[in-house]
């Protein structure tokens, strides 16, 4: 035994080793890596990169493919820099936010498993930290569920040390939820314990790795070193037995104790800018300044605060990883070739050439090209998130996101002739000229004033769509938010909102503006009297009540201009921006009446509606009524046409009439009257209710049945 123990220590005693050799070498892990995943593992472990890993990190900084691809903690190599210089061996937070199938759970699995080598290496690891000697030291793995986390991370993690060779003299217990591994303390514990002749039931290994569900309780007061949070941003309250917030709060003072050695892993494909996982990936994304203290202002006017250097975020795609695998060759994996990415992009380009001429991809990269094409065309919104790793807005985002981004496109490019001849005949300066050019409105929506106010002010106007016809459009002039911090006391002055709104209504001269019935009556009068003494004439000033049924039918109008590119605005300011993400963050809530709600997040980064609710107004009083009209005209105009099974149509896009397809059925139904009574001649007898055209079931038409017949 005291043979064995000498050699664990002598093992102990090698100097330490990087993260790829951990993971190459056959002494250790014996696992092949791709290019990208070892620049990854090597800025967590704090590493220094070789040139070609310095390029591969200069295309992440610069946002990879399109320069929007890829998100890297800003300050990476100052980052790095500054926790070399205090003595850390790798970040103490990282925050994986990955596209489905991008190895990170592979990534974060080795990455852990060096972790408990490096502890394994103190040998007595509780003497070293000063805690308990009898107490465990975990390495968990927590999802949603225990079977998620034993099936998935702890999955990567047993699998990386099981079948490390280096670790195998301190394996001594594998099991399906959790494994252990004693350190040379332990096994001298073991051995002194034998030679007095004692008998040990229990196993004393103090380095163990376990899978958990996501519950608070487990974590509090737990000796975690090392912990991965998998698919964090998936855990929300009543689909998991805590939420992440509370997990990562749990959590967070267990590994304290460890200092400068703890390590979290937030893991997860990206969900929607709410929770604890979105608000990580925020933290680490904050700029860092190595002569700043972390928190500190980095402006005179406290509007940026530095960064945390322990927090390192990579926001990347599914594929992100596995691209340059071709030239790749390992100094620990010489004779290993990868054949394909694990997966494609739906960008690549199947035929791309490398520069000698040969193919890029192989060909079963080809098959997966071509399949991430087709999934891409068949649900865009859903690729983006799954593949692309991009957070959406909102989970059953009541707009569609892609849709809002086009509003904020600014005017279109084709208007009508009369819109051109319009143009031309106003003054530069908005002179008197401008205000006859359109029909505009605008709405207010105040709340408390220790709140924000939303202002809107649009105009509608003609363009010609592809086929050269003429719709209505509306453009957004204006879109603002007076918020209670630009004002004395962070409280809102209505004289400085009417007089700002008295300049907009001079210069534009809308038919109309509108008020939310919150706090309005004084600031209708006000505004009233305002432009009487102006003697602003034509602008009719009053409340918009907004029921649950008028808010409805207006969200809905907004939303059916939205989506046929209706809706015009510019973003060439902050409160614009706002706006945008106002509107991507509304979701539609039953209310269990008959019209449901669509309304703000009640948590979240975006929990205003103000301009949101502004522009729907303005929507929907200048062209609501052309949009109801035209939705009218096409139900009428709409015929029945013959299709194949499940009502797709048959043939090309002409939509023949009733007459072309079938003259006898025509002409029957030309036959028939209001309500199916077929008529006859000489016959005025009106049907019985129910009947068609005749009396009750077993009645002659016209008899009167008898009482109690049936």
């Amino acid at each position: 035994m005291f043979d064995l123990l000498d050699q664990v220590e002598a093992n102990l005693a090698v100097s330490k080793i990087g993260i790829q050799e951990f993971v190459e070498s056959d002494e250790y892990c014996n696992k092949p890596l791709y290019p990208r995943q070892q620049v990854l593992l090597k800025l967590m472990f704090l590493e220094e990169l070789t040139g070609e890993e310095e390029d591969i990190l200069d295309y992440w900084i610069a946002g990879g493919a399109g320069g929007d691809e890829i998100l890297i903690s800003p300050n990476i190599r100052e980052r790095v820099a500054y926790l070399r210089e205090q003595g850390y061996d790798h970040f103490q937070e990282v925050v994986l936010v990955g596209g489905r199938r991008s190895s990170k759970g592979f990534c974060t699995g080795v990455a852990m498993a060096k972790v408990m080598w490096d502890v394994l290496q103190l040998q007595d690891p509780g003497k070293h930290y000063g805690i308990d000697p009898d107490k465990a030291i975990y390495f968990s793995c927590v999802a949603g569920s225990e079977k998620q986390a034993q099936q998935f991370q702890y999955a990567d993690l047993v699998g990386t040390v099981e079948s490390c060779k280096a670790f195998e003299p301190y394996l001594t217990k594998s099991l399906e939820t959790e494994f252990r591994v004693a350190t040379s303390a332990d096994l001298r514990r073991i051995q002194q314990a034998k030679n007095r002749g004692n008998k040990l039931d229990r196993d004393s290994a103090k380095l163990r790795g376990n899978a958990l569900a996501a519950n608070a309780g487990t974590l509090r007061g737990s000796t975690t070193l090392a912990l991965c949070i998998d698919e964090m941003a998936h855990m929300i309250p009543g689909e998991s037995k805590a939420s992440a917030d509370e997990v990562y709060k749990a959590a967070s003072p267990s590994l304290d104790q460890f200092g400068p050695d703890g390590i979290m892993f937030c893991n997860s494909s990206p969900y929607s800018k709410v929770g604890a996982f979105f608000e990580r990936h925020e933290e680490a994304m904050k700029a860092f300044n190595p002569e700043f203290e972390p928190g500190e202002p980095l402006n005179k006017d406290g509007s940026r605060l530095n960064g945390n250097p322990l927090n390192f975020a990579l926001q990347y795609p599914s594929w992100a990883l596995f691209e340059g695998y071709k030239s790749y060759r390992s100094k620990y994996q010489p004779s290993h070739k990868w054949r394909e990415v694990i997966t494609a992009s739906a960008d690549w380009d199947p035929k791309e050439l490398e520069e000698d001429g040969t193919p890029k991809w192989s060909a079963r990269d080809k098959l997966k090209i071509t399949k991430a094409k087709a999934d891409e065309a068949s649900n865009p919104e859903a690729y983006k998130v799954e593949r692309r790793g991009k957070f959406a807005e909102v989970t059953d985002a009541y707009l569609n996101p892609s849709m809002v981004d086009r509003v904020f496109m600014g005017r279109p490019v084709g208007f009508s002739e009369e819109g051109r001849q319009l143009l031309e005949a106003y003054d530069s300066d908005w002179g008197e000229g401008a205000r006859n050019l359109w029909k505009y409105k605008a709405h207010l929506d105040p709340s408390s004033t220790t709140a924000g106010f939303g202002f809107a002010l649009a105009h509608s106007e003609r363009f010609e769509d592809v086929k050269g016809n003429l719709t209505e459009h509306v453009v957004f002039d204006i879109i603002k938010r007076w918020n209670p911090e630009d004002f004395p006391g962070k409280t809102i002055q209505w004289a400085t909102v009417i007089n700002e709104v008295i300049g907009y209504i001079d210069l534009f001269r809308p038919y109309e503006v509108t008020f939310d019935q919150f706090q309005s009556a004084e600031p209708i009068q006000t505004l009233q009297y305002a432009l009487q003494d102006k003697g602003i004439e034509g602008c009719r000033v009053y409340v918009k009540t907004a029921t649950l049924e008028h808010n409805w039918f207006r969200a809905e109008t907004f939303k059916t201009a939205l989506n046929h590119g209706l809706v015009h605005a510019p973003n060439d300011t902050e409160d614009l921006e706002l706006a945008s993400n106002e509107l991507k963050f509304l979701q539609q809530k039953n209310t269990g009446g008959r019209y449901p709600r669509v309304d703000k997040q009640d948590i979240g980064p975006i929990r205003t509606k103000d301009m949101a609710d502004c522009m729907m107004e303005c929507v929907d009083g200048l062209i609501g009524n052309v949009l109801a009209q035209t939705m009218r005209d096409r139900a009428v105009s709409a015929v029945m046409a013959t299709g194949a099974p499940g009502g797709f149509r048959i043939g090309g896009q002409h939509q023949p009439s009733l007459a072309d397809l079938h003259p006898n059925l025509a002409g029957y139904y030309g036959g028939l009257g209001r309500e199916g009574e077929q008529r006859k001649v000489g016959y005025n007898t009106v049907p019985h209710r129910g009947a068609l055209g005749g009396g009750r079931r077993g009645v002659n038409r016209g008899q009167r049945p008898s009482r109690g017949r049936r």
